[in-house]
């Protein structure tokens, strides 16, 4: 039973980081440019900078590692 329960939170974990990477990786290929939606249609290529700026999309792997250091930041620290 011990076992059982170890694999199934250990396959949740899994599915978890597999479904954040899947859903990261998908946010970034689809060719519409958030930004460029946010300003608008006429929008001016300093408005798109600012927008994509703002938006957090200039660094997709500091993207990943904030996320990840917020999601440490949830468990409790274990005692060594």
């Amino acid at each position: 039973m011990f076992q059982y329960l170890v694999r199934r939170i250990l396959w949740a974990i899994v599915l978890f980081l597999t479904i954040t990477v899947v859903s990261y990786v998908i946010f970034f290929i689809i060719p519409a440019d958030p930004a460029k939606l946010a300003c608008g249609q006429r929008a001016s290529p300093s408005c798109i900078r600012n927008a994509s700026e703002h938006l957090g999309l200039d660094n997709f792997c500091a993207n990943i590692d904030e996320a990840l250091e917020r999601a440490r930041g949830c468990w409790p620290e274990t005692p060594t």
